[in-house]
């Protein structure tokens, strides 16, 4: 008996508790007692005393009351209020709904069980205790470009033009950093790094025959370039995360490349100093000409596994301006010179990838 009176009045609390607890108004004038599980931007989901769902789309609608917020939509301001405060309520209903199904088709109970936790953790004002409410504010992700538009970091070589290859039709990684803000837009902050060397080395020999004699010369330089780019911006999602499965979404932001540059160069085989002094500024030029400002615009699509785990895919253009000098001082006894040389630089880049995220 005790067993039997425990399971009426679970039933009769998560069945009467979707009786009317929501009103929708048609624009026909119809009244639709109903209770809200889903609010989204262009239709409300909502489940009769029966459990059946039904999907009313907000072109239908004149007005609609929830709960105790009483009216927080209207044909002709939208939502009243902001749909987020609504969430914790919405899961504990969905929850309520499924338990009640599963009671249907067997219910199992501990004789332990209080009935009175269970009706004091549904708060009217659309808060719950227990409810699986709390949504991620952060993600970590990592972003993979398979494939990017040429990009090539040059320095400049009076005698011989060079440049160090850093992405080349190749692949990249990124790190990627995201703080929920409010509703549907995220602060992100995207963190790659990129290095290249290029070791160059010239020997050359020479042989005398009249007299007999050999000369030998040959140089060795080094150019080490380490790329370390920082971007912040802002992401914006067109449907709600987690509640639907895809999400579009489209971000802007803006970055810095900060660069070391490195050059050194020695003669193997001469060991007397030339007779001149030289001096070049080649290591702050590689810095300044690969510290580029960075602009960018993308879009993407991202799906949900669950509220934990998600991939998205996404393309971003890339707008860059840099500017550098170089200048060389060559002195002997009989004269000086000084060169320089002044670049700017414009780059755009489009990149295509994909990402993982993981929100906590």
């Amino acid at each position: 008996m005790k067993t039997q009176l425990i399971i009426f009045l679970l039933i009769f609390l998560t069945s009467s508790m979707f009786a009317q607890i929501d009103t929708i108004y048609t624009k026909k004038g119809d009244v639709y007692p109903c209770t809200i599980v889903e609010l989204d931007d262009d239709k409300i989901i909502t489940f009769d005393n029966n459990g059946s769902e039904l999907k009313v789309y907000h072109f239908l609608i004149d007005k609609v009351y929830f709960d105790s917020y009483e009216e927080i939509y209207t044909a002709e301001k939208g939502y009243t209020i902001d749909v987020d405060e609504l969430e914790p309520a919405l899961e504990w209903r969905l929850e309520l709904i499924e338990e009640e199904k599963e009671n249907r088709k067997a219910v199992v109970f501990d004789n332990n069980v209080e009935l009175v936790n269970i009706k004091n953790n549904h708060n009217r004002n659309g808060e719950s205790c227990n409810s699986k409410s709390n949504k991620p504010n952060f993600s970590f992700g990592v972003f993979y470009v398979p494939y990017s538009l040429e990009k090539k970091i040059f320095y400049f070589d009076s005698y011989r033009p060079s440049y160090a290859v850093i992405d080349d039709y190749s692949a990249q990684i990124e790190s990627q950093f995201s703080y929920h803000l409010k509703d549907r837009l995220f602060a992100i902050c995207n963190v790659s790094f990129n290095s290249a060397t290029i070791k160059d080395v010239m020997i050359e020999k020479r042989e005398y025959f009249n007299p007999p004699n050999s000369n030998d010369s040959g140089y060795e330089t080094e150019t080490s370039l380490k790329l370390l780019t920082i971007e912040v911006g802002f992401k914006y999602y067109f449907m709600k995360l987690f509640s639907n499965q895809v999400s579009a979404y489209v971000q802007l932001g803006a970055g810095k490349t900060l660069a070391w540059g490195d050059y050194s160069h020695k003669n193997l085989f001469e060991d007397d100093p030339p007779p001149y002094y030289y001096e070049e500024n080649r290591g702050e030029y590689l810095e300044d000409s690969n510290s580029p400002f960075l602009l960018q615009a993308g879009f993407g699509t991202e799906y949900f596994f669950n509220e934990s785990l998600s991939i998205h895919s996404s393309i971003r253009v890339y707008y860059s301006t840099t500017s550098a000098k170089y200048e060389t001082v060559q002195k002997d006894d009989y004269s000086l010179r000084v060169n320089s040389k002044e670049e700017e630089r414009t780059d755009v880049l489009t990149k295509v990838g994909l990402g993982l995220n993981f929100y906590f």
